[in-house]
């Protein structure tokens, strides 16, 4: 078989996708009930569950941080890029009907001319 190079572009992804899909979601910090000790929790326990909490923090945030300089590496690398504002614009348009976000999108979308349903 003969090497062949082919020339493909680079795959648009943001760093928080990026992230996501290598399993250090910006969603994984804190958790529910962080922000007030249960009344029938001894403050001992609180104060143990808020030290694993933390810790378990800084270990995403240093994940986050690593991969933070491996997505600028890809970047240099060409093998990755940032999606534009269209591309940005367009994934927001596609959300789901009941979000602002959405609507806002369509509408900056419609006024530059392009179709948000075919991305025209």
């Amino acid at each position: 078989m003969a090497d062949r190079q082919t020339d493909v572009s680079p795959r648009a992804i943001d760093f928080e996708t990026f992230a996501t899909l290598r399993g250090a979601s910006r969603l994984d910090y804190c958790e529910d009930g962080a922000v007030s000790p249960a009344g029938h929790m001894p403050k001992s326990n609180w104060r143990r569950k808020m030290r694993t909490l933390a810790e378990r923090n800084a270990d995403l945030a240093q994940r986050r941080s690593e991969l933070w300089e491996e997505y600028q590496r890809l970047v240099a690398e060409g093998k990755v890029r940032p999606p534009s504002r269209i591309e940005r614009l367009l994934e927001a348009a596609n959300g789901h009907e009941d979000k602002a976000q959405t609507h806002a999108a369509r509408r900056v979308l419609a006024k530059r001319g392009i179709d948000w349903r075919t991305e025209r």
